[in-house]
């Protein structure tokens, strides 16, 4: 008699399942979706205020409200006696800009009192703040009022214009004391605030 018992057979457990990682990107992008329907959306940047043409155009650089500000009967007679005393013909060039460098307020000093000062002939910045200077210094050995005088970065910078202008008025008006000069000298109507110093 065979007593052997039939051995149980054990079924494989079912695999636990995994998710795929497609799954995970497709649960990824609707909550990307989610959240940003949630977002409140740009508007196109032509939307966006803007200033106007008008006030944009209307801005004035610092140069231009500079020359804006320049008494233009000062200027003219600054600008004519300039030219005629170094024999010159009338420059088209803005006065600011035709004495920035240094080199024709030298040559004028020069023309009233010979030899007054030495100056260099360039673009570079240190160079014509080097002859503004020596022609500051110049008038004030002639015996231009230091009060009269006017700092290199009013010409330079073209911060006080009308200053400068004043400075070298003052300069025209006493080169008819200076011996050996003579002339043309400048004689105006125009009162400036150094004559009252």
């Amino acid at each position: 008699m065979d007593t052997s018992k039939p051995v149980p057979t054990r079924t494989a457990a079912s695999p636990t399942p995994v998710s795929s990682s497609n799954d995970s990107t497709r649960i990824r992008r609707s909550t990307v979706s989610t959240v940003s329907s949630f977002r409140t959306p740009t508007p196109p940047l032509s939307s966006l205020p803007s200033a106007p043409a008008s006030a944009i155009e209307q801005q004035e650089s610092p140069t231009a409200a500079a020359r804006r500000q320049i008494d233009p009967s000062l200027e003219k007679e600054v600008s004519s006696w300039v030219t005629e005393v170094l024999g010159l013909p009338p420059s088209n060039e803005p006065l600011d800009e035709f004495l920035k460098s240094g080199v024709i307020l030298c040559q004028l000093v020069n023309k009233i009192n010979p030899g007054s000062v030495k100056y260099r002939e360039s673009k570079i910045p240190f160079m014509m703040l080097e002859n503004i200077n020596s022609y500051l210094a110049a008038c004030n050995s002639l015996g231009l009022p230091s009060n009269t005088l006017f700092q290199p970065s009013d010409l330079f910078e073209k911060k006080n214009m009308n200053l400068v202008l004043a400075s070298i008025h003052a300069l025209g008006r006493m080169s008819a004391k200076i011996p050996g000069f003579s002339g043309p000298y400048l004689r105006s109507s125009i009162r400036l605030a150094s004559d009252d110093s």
